[in-house]
């Protein structure tokens, strides 16, 4: 198994939506996500796992499930498909009990980036995992 089988076998781990929200909206959700994707390089030890430095510009993290909706409107975020605030409602939360997203996931949702530096860090991160 190699991580694009691991990204295949993961697509149905959450239900992902991107927003439109504000500079200061942006600033203010990321207190009421669990960090993914390149905002959890905002942790300088996830930073330095991966190799990469704090992201901006972008929300990305995880919620309960049926939560987006009420952040939408509270932040009054519109739905954008290329939006800078991306939401992964979940509907377990076991492995976020900590506060702190899993480093599969996101390293499975790093993958899921435009970017190729995002990619390639969440790729080599899921083979090391595979291959401890």
């Amino acid at each position: 198994m190699d991580a694009n089988a691991v990204c295949i076998l993961a697509r149905n781990k959450d239900t992902t939506t991107r927003f439109r929200v504000s500079p200061d909206g942006l600033a203010a959700l990321n207190d009421h996500l669990i960090a993914s994707g390149p905002t959890a390089m905002r942790d300088q030890g996830t930073a330095a796992r991966f190799g990469m430095s704090g992201g901006g510009g972008i929300a990305e993290g995880y919620v309960m499930a049926g939560d987006a909706q009420a952040l939408a409107e509270a932040f009054g975020m519109v739905r954008d498909p290329e939006g800078n605030a991306i939401i992964h409602e979940v509907n377990l939360a076991e492995p976020f009990a900590e506060g702190k997203a899993p480093v599969a996931a996101i390293a499975v949702d790093l993958m899921g980036s435009l970017a190729t530096r995002e990619r390639s860090a969440g790729q080599r991160i899921i083979n090391e995992l595979l291959h401890v």
